[in-house]
């Protein structure tokens, strides 16, 4: 799967809460040649984690971000790059990859 990644976004427990749903799936993509990202997104508005409109703009922003920073990678196609959200980070990732793009595939969960 060289050229191929996916973005593992985490729900509203927040990375720390999810990184364990989420490292053995990532180890188990990474060792059949996907790159993984699993941005924290709440670290948009560190001080705040309850849902608003600020918050969710800023959160889907560091979203789609991470998804364009993940594509322009070294050895990154980005017309390989797909993502995961799970909770809150399916809701928001999905909004803003129907919107504006950033993944060729998106998974809600």
């Amino acid at each position: 799967m060289a050229g191929a990644a996916v973005a593992l976004l985490h729900g509203g427990g927040g990375g720390q809460d999810d990184v364990h749903i989420f490292t053995e799936g990532a180890l188990a993509l990474t060792a059949r040649g996907y790159h993984c990202l699993m941005p924290n997104y709440f670290d948009a508005t560190p001080s705040q984690r309850r849902s608003n409109a600020v918050a969710a703009r800023r959160w889907r922003r560091a979203i789609l971000d991470g998804l364009g920073w993940l594509g322009q990678r070294p050895g990154i196609d980005p017309a390989r790059v797909g993502a995961l959200g799970f909770s809150r980070g399916g809701s928001l990732g999905l909004d803003g990859v129907l919107e504006e793009g950033g993944a060729q595939a998106f998974v809600g969960v």
